[in-house]
């Protein structure tokens, strides 16, 4: 961003002056000094000093004068009374020329006509030269208008110590040779009183300069946040600095460097007071620049306003001179600067963008606006900061976030970046990059909650927790061992003996999801592979299944819908999507023979029932380093079924509102979402496939290796044997099509 400007801008903060002071360099002047040496030496225009004069009495009777009577003195037979009126007439006082000058008259027509050039815009410097008047008049008839924008700052009789150092300064510089020319002692006195301005103003640039170089600094050392909640943590005043956490650099950093920005959190993590107080930095310091807030509500788009406004009150009355607000009664839902820039609130809506045209966009909590998407390609063409925040929630910005498929860096504990495809950032802080959020907060907040769907949507960043009750991720967290295995480390390997079979649920604009699984001897299911992918066509899916360990080979429950002839063709026909999978070649697809949704959950279940005391009966092989992906990874997995995993996590029942739960009780729906292969699971376990036949040989050699004789092998055994040796005969086709299906089914077993 460019450097701020340091221009000081009108209004500025007005002095106020004790008596003390006022007396003090009210005698300078009847001590012999000019009118002009003491107000360069106060930093006070003449006018000024004039009218203190004109306000204050004279200096003490001196020893050459005597007091007459109460109120009056005499020095050389003359009253002081006398002395006045003469000097008035001769225009000198103590032999110097008279402080005292005429005034104009102003109506009060002409003063509001020039206070409305000022409120206006307009250069107090041009004005005052306009008119001729002074600018401390101009100044006085300004507040008179607007006493509420009047800031004081005292300045006792202390600070007329500075004042005397440089009037000494002042004496001792203009004594010079004797003859020198007054006009030049007065010449050399203003070039010093000049340096030593543009000195002070040198240094205060300097400070201004390095106190908002960086905004962090800046809201953290040199203005204050708010706190609504300052009495129950027993603090003495609502206003407190911007705390330091270690997540902040990191966001500022990416505020600074990237144009878009998206970031999903946890709750109260101060993430919209931060970023509230770069934009605000930014309009400040840079001038010309529009900035919009938008919330869901107009009420909470001018709370941001509010933030704003906090944090340029609570700032330094050094740094709200040089970056003064524009004049003027300012509106609720705006904050404008004299440099051009303001800050608006906006509520949400698509077409709130199209009436401005600002430099930078601010979406707080755009999960919940219904047309976040709309606004925001509304100020893609015009903005050069986009900032997009929520908490979690279904939409919009959820999609957004959860296509950010690349590498996963984590910036800080608790803090990572992800990018889209086309580069935009996507940042994600978790209540863990808070230190003081630890185990025992969780415990204490977690109760706080009604359900653990309303705790994942709030503190664990689940888009997706639009339910209560989770349905499978607890059992698998707390059974993880037992359900899942690990193909690299277990050593693992599915017999090739065991029947293949699997779940297919098929998808357009949603993923097309396909498990292949395998059952022992013992009825044992063990789901060893799946496929991933939205937006192709059965012809597109063929190359990527025929590379999925087993798909050929197996028995694939597929959802019934498919089986009906209800997708249009050429010439007015229809056709089923299973058709057009066995025109691609793929002709082992059966109906599910049940589809029910919490009948399939319940079965699923009753696998994982009682793993305290027994073996599940289903179980995932899932390689460790991808059993806690937080998006789907799609494609091809041969080594496991990681999305799978996602997804059942995931499911949950339906959750209902508080208003809801007075007429009605809990329901037990399922939340229909993400479930593309949570339904292929489904329609495989409600097949109820029964074990794998142990093959003839296998039964022979449990028996021998359970103890049996040869002579009992025999009698139990015998009849066993010609089905272990004997070559298993040829059928008989009885015409071309049973022919056909025979050579199918064995060139499908050959791949």
């Amino acid at each position: 961003m460019p450097p701020p400007s340091l221009a000081l801008i009108m209004p500025k903060p007005k002095r106020k002056f004790s008596d003390e002071y006022r007396l003090a360099a009210v005698e300078q002047v009847w001590d012999g000094k000019s009118v002009s040496e003491v107000a360069a030496a106060c930093g006070l225009h003449v006018m000024t000093l004039y009218h203190w004069i004109r306000k204050l009495k004279p200096k003490p009777p001196s020893p050459g004068m005597e007091i007459k009577e109460e109120g009056s003195t005499e020095r050389n037979g003359q009253t002081e009374t006398e002395i006045r009126d003469r000097s008035s007439k001769s225009g000198e006082v103590a032999g110097r020329q008279s402080p005292v000058r005429s005034q104009r008259k102003f109506s009060k027509e002409f003063k509001k006509k020039v206070v409305r050039e000022i409120d206006e815009g307009g250069s107090v410097v041009e004005i005052a030269a306009k008119h001729g008047i002074v600018r401390n008049m101009l100044y006085r008839w300004y507040y008179e208008a607007y006493p509420e924008r009047k800031q004081v700052r005292k300045t006792g009789i202390e600070d007329f110590k500075a004042a005397g150092k440089k009037l000494e300064q002042l004496k001792r510089h203009s004594s010079g040779p004797k003859g020198q020319n007054s006009s030049d002692s007065k010449c050399s006195s203003k070039a010093l009183l000049q340096d030593e301005m543009q000195e002070e103003v040198d240094k205060k640039v300097e400070r201004i300069r390095e106190t908002v170089a960086d905004p962090l600094i800046w809201l953290q050392k040199h203005t204050q946040t708010k706190d609504s909640h300052w009495r129950e943590a027993k603090a003495p005043s609502p206003y407190r600095p911007f705390p330091e956490k270690l997540y902040f650099g990191a966001l500022v950093e990416g505020f600074l460097k990237e144009p878009v920005l998206f970031l999903e959190k946890s709750r109260d993590m101060m993430i919209s007071w931060l970023f509230v107080g770069l934009f605000t930095h930014a309009a400040m310091t840079n001038p010309g620049i529009e900035v919009l807030f938008q919330s869901q509500k107009e009420e909470k788009a001018l709370e941001l306003v509010g933030y704003a406004k906090t944090l340029y009150k609570r700032q330094s009355s050094e740094l709200r001179e040089v970056f003064p607000l524009k004049p003027g009664k300012p509106g609720s839902g705006a904050l404008e600067f004299a440099n051009g820039s303001r800050i608006i609130g906006i509520p949400g809506g698509g077409e709130q963008i199209r009436s401005y045209h600002p430099w930078a966009l601010f979406q707080d909590e755009a999960a919940f606006m219904p047309e976040a998407g709309e606004a925001y390609d509304h100020a893609v063409p015009v903005c050069e900061k986009i900032v997009v925040v929520s908490s979690a929630g279904p939409g919009w910005f959820s999609e957004q976030c959860q296509s950010a498929n690349d590498h996963l860096s984590c910036l800080t504990p608790g803090l990572t970046m992800r990018r889209m495809r086309d580069g935009r950032p996507v940042y994600r802080v978790h209540y863990s990059a808070d230190p003081e959020r630890g185990t025992a907060w969780v415990i204490r907040e977690r109760k706080k909650y009604s359900s653990q769907g309303a705790w994942d949507r709030e503190q664990e960043i689940i888009h997706e927790a639009g339910g209560g009750e989770r349905l499978f991720a607890d059992v698998l967290s707390r059974y993880a061992e037992k359900i899942l295995i690990d193909p690299y480390t277990s050593g693992f390997q599915p017999s090739p003996y065991w029947k293949k079979l699997g779940g297919f649920d098929h998808g357009k604009a949603n993923p097309t999801g396909v498990l292949v699984a395998c059952i022992d001897y013992d009825g044992v299911i063990y789901i060893v592979g799946e496929y991933y992918q939205p937006g192709l066509s059965p012809a597109q899916h063929k190359p990527n299944l025929l590379q999925l360990n087993g798909f050929m080979e197996a028995e694939l429950y597929a959802d019934p819908s498919i089986f009906y002839q209800n997708q249009a063709q050429e010439g007015g026909k229809f056709k089923a999507i299973s058709e057009l999978y066995a025109e691609a070649g793929i002709r082992n697809l059966i109906p599910a023979p049940e589809t029910h949704e919490l009948l399939g959950m319940e079965r699923i279940l009753a696998h994982w029932h009682d793993l305290d005391n027994r073996e599940p009966t289903l179980k995932i092989v899932c390689p460790r380093e991808k059993r806690e992906i937080t998006r789907p990874i799609y494609g091809v997995h041969n080594d496991g079924c990681p999305n799978l995993l996602w997804e059942l996590r995931r499911a949950r029942r339906e959750e209902l509102s508080a208003t809801q739960l007075l007429t009605k009780n809990p329901t037990e729906k399922i939340v229909d979402r993400d479930n593309h292969l949570r339904d292929p699971l489904k329609y495989l376990c409600l097949a109820l496939p029964t074990p794998t036949d142990k093959p003839g040989y296998a039964q022979m050699q449990q028996a021998l290796t359970g103890g049996l004789d040869m002579t009992s092998f025999m009698a139990h055994y015998g009849h066993l044997l010609p089905s272990v040796f004997k070559k298993k005969d040829r059928p008989i086709y009885l015409g071309g099509r049973a022919l056909f299906r025979e050579l199918t089914r064995g060139r499908r077993r050959r791949n």
